[in-house]
Parts: C-alpha cells; structure tokens; sequence
C-alpha cells in the first residue's frame, strides 16, 4: 500500500497520506478552508439570496418569548451561556427554570 502524499491539486489522497500531511503542519501551511473554496462568513452574506422571513412560531403556553427560550435550550446550553446570550442573569435564568420545572442542570 502506497503512503505517498499526493499533490492537494489531485484527487488521489491516500486517508495515511492525508492525515501525515495534516500532521507536518498541512493545514497551517495552506489555509485548509480556503483552498477548499469555502466561502468566509462575510462573503456568504452577500451570495445568499434573501427571501420573506415567516413569523416566529407562536407559544401561547409561555408567559414571554424568554420563557420558551429557557425552557428549549435549558438541557442543552449551560445556564450561564442563556445569560449571557438572553442579557439576563444566571440566577434570573435558573430561577425561571426553576419556576418552570425543570430539573437542576448538572
């Protein structure tokens, strides 16, 4: 079995190849995403076509917007990435989840 690496121009990578490569520094060397014509987040913007934007989904079963959010990200994000992100504070946040129900985050 061939280990030889080949020239990023060609499709012939070998997975030994391409991770000996990655490892002498490949991805620092050339940029990684940018070879691979991948578009930076300002350029996207730009590409992208814009379109109607539909109407949040009602949630007449939450007192506010925030609650919904709370109660929706509460098991995945921690509650001081929901305070920072919703400007309110920790204790805010786990005392709204508190008052909801749910479980004390680990």
């Amino acid at each position: 079995m061939s280990t030889r690496v080949h020239d990023r121009t060609t499709a012939g990578w070998s997975r030994r190849g391409f991770f000996g490569w990655m490892a002498a520094g490949g991805v620092a060397a050339t940029g990684f995403p940018g070879w691979l014509g991948a578009a930076e987040p300002a350029e996207a913007e730009g590409i992208l076509p814009r379109g109607d934007e539909p109407s949040p989904v009602p949630c007449p079963h939450f007192p506010t917007p925030w609650h919904a959010f709370v109660w929706r990200n509460w098991p995945l994000i921690p509650a001081e990435r929901l305070a920072a992100v919703s400007g309110a504070t920790v204790r805010e946040v786990r005392r709204v989840a508190r008052v909801m129900g749910l479980r004390p985050q680990p």
